[in-house]
């Protein structure tokens, strides 16, 4: 079983839909229950045109990791994975970069 720590990038099948595969952050830390069976992750995108509000992952967000693209954090995109279904990780991000998804998930669900 892979333990993947709060802040990682992974790849994984997109829980979207849209694609094969999609890129994901790890928001979930060492104290969510249920640690062994399942993380929770934010979806990223390389798009900007949703109906709903994307935020920019600043290109100084990761700590080791390369993304090509410009990336978009995908608020609404919160799934519950099973780690084992995780195909890569790619990196991980840095304060920068979880300081900017902690702010887009706290925009959607801020009256």
């Amino acid at each position: 079983m892979d333990y993947y720590p709060q802040g990682s990038l992974v790849r994984l099948p997109d829980p979207t839909d849209a694609h094969e595969y999609r890129y994901a952050i790890v928001v979930s830390d060492i104290n969510r229950p249920s640690l062994e069976t399942e993380h929770t992750v934010v979806c990223l995108s390389s798009q900007n045109h949703y109906a709903a509000a994307v935020t920019q992952l600043p290109f100084d967000s990761l700590k080791s990791g390369r993304l090509r693209k410009t990336t978009y954090i995908m608020p609404w995109a919160l799934y519950a994975i099973h780690p084992d279904i995780v195909a890569e990780h790619k990196g991980t991000l840095n304060e920068t970069g979880m300081n900017a998804v902690a702010d887009a998930l706290e925009e959607m669900v801020r009256p």
